[in-house]
Parts: structure tokens; C-alpha cells; sequence
């Protein structure tokens, strides 16, 4: 059974169709690119995966349809990190990471050890440890990003979605965030994620999905996806496309006029 099945799934606001009846599954193990130039509908699809918006069509998670799911239930099989993540509440770093885990805590129980052993490896990955004992409120907006993938990482779901988890990171932490979800994906969860970078997506995803106004114009391997022509005619830029030993290489070089 595939973890996530959408079928014809469509999604309206403001009387405008965002989403246009896009189908795909995914199974166990996949590191998901969402991809395509701003306005497609990517941060609009992950929200109706996860019930946030109505939509028509049908989302099974598991083969149960993610909006007649309990949030508890949901939050069990399906993680998040959302675009928007500037901290407000007065919180320690860690006591953020541990929200994480709430939707798997018995009533009225406290932390098992195999939640602090989550935790405390989510917060290692993202080298946060320094932070543990600060406040989650006076980070930099670097550190706040990582804070709330940590979380997500604790929560410890078979699927995560992720919308431009990059965004604000330096480079040397984007890269190993992509390391660390190729490794979430070869122990069997997967992840989808929202990406600009086609640098990232070429060199880390095992598999992309291309929206354009709303539809699903593309799905497969970096390779097959990330052509010249493809990028020129979806983005309006040339790029240096090479194979490597380390993987493909997408470099955008100019506009085209």
C-alpha cells in the first residue's frame, strides 16, 4: 500500500483554481523534489495533503482520507515544516523540539526514553545542541529554521512534508539538511519537499514532481526531469547541466530574453 495517494485533487481560493486535478502516489523511502516557479501551487498542494484547505478529490494517507482523519491521528503519519517559521513563543529550543512527540504521548504520561532518544538525535542532526537551554525567541532566523525542522525530525512520521526547508540556511546547512533527509528516505520514510533550488533538488532528490499553473506536467528522476529545455521553457533561464560522479549538476547561468 502506497503511504500517500492523491487522486484528482483540486484545490479553488478566491474562486481561482490553484491546484488542478494533479494524481500521484508515493511509497516508502522516496526523496520527493516539488518543484516549479512561483504561483504553481506547490505550497497550496501540501496544504490540502494535510487538510488545511478544502479540496476535491481524494488524499488518502495510509488508505484513510487525510481530511476525516483526527488531528492526532494525522499528526501520527504526517510531519510539517512550514514555510513560515519565525518562533514567537517564549520557549527553550529544546521544549520546542519535544512538541514533537505530543501527538505519540498517552494522556497525562510524561517522556519515555525512546522520545528523549528522538529528541535528543533530532536536535544533534541539526547541530543545535548549543541551543538546547536558550530561548527559541531570541534566535537568528537561521536558527529558528533549524529549531522547527528538529521538531518535525522528532515527530518521527512515515511521511514529512516540507515547504522550502532550505530557505534561510547558509550553505554548508542546506546541504546537510539534504543529507539528512536522503538518510530519513534510505531508512524508509519519505519526504516531500518544496524546493527552488535546482542545484538541490538535482543533486539530492531520487525523484521530482514538476508543477506548472497548478498541474502536473512532470514526474520522475532529476535526470529525466531536469533538462535544458524543460528548465528554459518552465523557468525562463539557461543553466550548466552536467553528470558528476558525485550526481547532476544544475547551475542556472542567465535569463533568457
Amino acid at each position: 500500500m502506497s503511504l500517500l495517494r492523491v487522486e484528482n485533487l483540486s484545490v479553488s481560493r478566491q474562486k481561482r483554481i490553484v491546484v488542478d486535478r494533479v494524481s500521484f502516489t508515493i511509497g516508502e523511502g522516496e526523496f520527493v523534489g516539488l518543484i516549479g516557479p512561483n504561483g504553481a501551487g506547490k505550497s497550496t498542494l501540501l496544504r490540502a495533503l494535510l487538510a488545511q484547505l478544502p479540496y476535491q478529490g481524494s488524499v488518502t494517507l495510509n488508505g484513510q482520507e487525510s481530511a476525516q482523519l483526527k488531528s492526532v491521528k494525522r499528526a501520527q503519519f504526517l510531519s510539517y515544516i512550514a514555510q513560515d517559521r519565525e518562533i514567537s513563543w517564549n520557549m527553550r529550543v529544546e521544549a520546542v523540539v519535544q512538541l514533537g512527540r505530543l501527538a505519540r504521548l498517552p494522556q497525562f504520561s510524561g517522556l519515555s526514553k525512546e522520545d528523549q532518544h528522538q529528541i535528543t538525535s533530532a536536535i544533534e542532526a541539526l547541530e543545535i545542541t548549543h541551543l538546547r537551554d536558550k530561548s527559541a525567541r531570541e534566535l537568528s532566523g537561521g536558527e529558528q529554521a533549524r529549531v522547527l525542522i528538529a521538531r518535525a525530525i522528532a515527530q518521527d512520521t512515515p511521511l514529512m512534508l516540507a515547504d522550502e526547508p532550505v530557505a534561510g540556511l547558509d550553505p554548508a546547512h542546506q546541504l546537510g539538511l539534504m543529507q539528512i533527509f536522503r538518510e530519513l528516505s534510505a531508512s524508509g520514510r519519505s519526504i516531500i519537499c518544496t524546493l527552488h533550488d535546482l542545484g538541490l533538488a538535482a543533486r539530492w532528490c531520487t525523484r521530482l514532481l514538476l508543477l506548472k499553473d497548478g498541474c502536473l506536467v512532470a514526474d520522475g528522476t532529476p535526470a529525466d526531469i531536469l533538462k535544458e529545455d524543460v528548465i528554459r521553457d518552465l523557468y525562463g533561464v539557461e543553466v550548466f547541466r552536467t553528470q558528476t560522479p558525485d550526481g547532476l549538476i544544475i547551475q542556472p547561468t542567465h535569463i533568457v530574453r
